[in-house]
């Protein structure tokens, strides 16, 4: 399918002759005598077709790449940005439990009664 599409817009130039310096068509790679080749922003073609065809996917591919690579940084500063934020509030939990640690420790025990009496209940509830 792909050829087909070349066949309709790359043209079928003379083939070199052995003893002839050729180069190759950057599109669809074939072999060109000097006369024949049509060059475009430094790349060699067949045909003026082929040149627009080429730069045209090209400028596509470099579009895409450009968005890709915005894309990834976009989310290098996304991982940056919520990693800082988890560290904050690691580091604000850290001062806050070293500076209240006897609060800290008095609401453990409270919320571990608390679970002990709710356990309990549960157990009382269930045998009955």
């Amino acid at each position: 399918m792909a050829n087909d599409r070349l066949e309709e817009v790359c043209s079928n130039p003379p083939m070199p002759k052995e003893n002839q310096k050729s180069v190759r068509c950057d599109l669809c790679s074939k072999p060109l005598v000097a006369e024949n080749v049509f060059v475009k922003e430094g790349k060699r073609f067949c045909c003026v077709a082929a040149a627009a065809q080429y730069l045209s996917s090209n400028k596509t591919l470099e579009d895409f790449h450009g968005r890709d690579k915005k894309r990834k940084f976009v989310q290098a500063i996304k991982k940056v940005v919520i990693l800082s934020i988890l560290a904050a509030i690691a580091y604000g939990g850290y001062q806050y439990w070293s500076q209240n640690k006897d609060k800290v420790r008095e609401a453990g025990q409270e919320l571990r009664e608390k679970a002990k009496d709710l356990e309990n209940s549960v157990n009382e509830r269930s045998d009955e």
